[in-house]
């Protein structure tokens, strides 16, 4: 463990060939239970966090944030997650949230001059990730850095207290901004790049909502009024998809509307007729398909979680 941490040290542009190496291996391990159970007990842990803010070598942000991403969704780390403020990890998200390529494709660019072990090893941090249940019900087929820079993103807004996140919103804010102003809510065709689109706004969504429930506002007057217009425009994509495409994407939205229609200024935002009206078909679609099992099964309603859900969020 010491020798990996010693390799992986900081980010120097004499380093990066094995600073890639060493972080890719980590990565790699934490696929492990055992490793990770190693990792997190070893004393010195916190220091991959080192200098993380300098970090401008894509491949070696990505490696770093898929290390944290299978790491962090299962284990408990404070003392980490303060050091990664500390050592503004904000600042690495923000260049990978630029990067929309699957990062295997970037790999294959001679300009970024990676080995080949290092081209496999990515291919395989990028395999496991997929297989993981970590895309909101999503379903990806590629993986780009700006995807993993948006999980980490939520998982830090998951975890970290208010005041240390704030240095994180500030670092990261301005590309994170860019991401929901140009996401379009009303593309709706179904291809692989849709398909990575439609996880990177799950994940915007789920962000914004861990906002919002903490009372977090990071945009200020029209910017703030042009938050709730795209938000709206989330919540009608996701009432045309439903209930075809239901689970937690669709129940985190809620939330995050009802958070926001909670101010005057927000709730301006939701009263046009089209989301009104696709509102009113789905609130519909679910009351007839309760009143169907209930006619199906008197004694077993069987409603599903999902469906229960979303009228209760109503």
């Amino acid at each position: 463990m010491e020798d990996l941490l010693s390799r992986i040290g900081a980010p120097a542009r004499d380093q990066v060939p094995m600073r890639r190496n060493s972080l890719l291996e980590l990565a790699q391990k934490l696929q492990r239970d055992d490793f990770a159970a190693q990792f997190r007990d070893h004393a010195a842990r916190d220091t991959i966090a080192k200098g993380i803010g300098q970090e401008t070598d894509i491949i070696s942000g990505f490696a770093f944030t898929s290390s944290l991403v299978l790491f962090l969704s299962s284990n408990n780390a404070p003392h980490l997650l303060r050091r990664l403020v500390e050592e503004r990890v904000g600042k690495m998200l923000s260049e990978l949230l630029r990067i929309r390529d699957d990062i295997t494709v970037l790999a294959e660019q001679r300009a970024m001059n990676v080995s080949k072990a290092g081209r496999s090893s990515l291919r395989g941090v990028k395999s496991f990730l997929l297989r993981k249940p970590l895309w909101l019900q999503q379903r990806p087929s590629s993986l780009s850095p700006r995807t993993m820079a948006l999980q980490l993103l939520s998982i830090l807004h998951r975890y970290l207290e208010t005041r240390y996140l704030e240095q994180v919103i500030q670092d990261s804010e301005y590309e994170l901004q860019k991401i929901i102003a140009s996401e379009d809510p009303y593309d709706l065709e179904e291809d692989e790049a849709e398909a990575e689109e439609d996880t990177d706004t799950a994940l915007v969504i789920v962000i914004l909502e861990s906002r919002s429930g903490a009372g977090i506002e990071a945009t200020e007057g029209t910017q703030k009024m042009a938050s709730a217009s795209k938000i709206s425009q989330f919540l009608q994509k996701t009432l045309e998809k439903w209930p075809k495409e239901q689970g937690e994407a669709v129940t985190t939205t809620l939330k995050l509307v009802i958070n926001t229609t909670n101010v005057e200024d927000g709730a301006k935002a939701f009263g046009n007729t089209r989301t009104l009206q696709h509102l009113s078909r789905c609130i519909c679609e679910a009351f007839a398909k309760s009143r169907k099992l209930l006619k199906k099964t008197p004694s077993k309603p069987g409603f599903t979680t999902n469906c229960y859900s979303f009228l209760a969020l109503q």
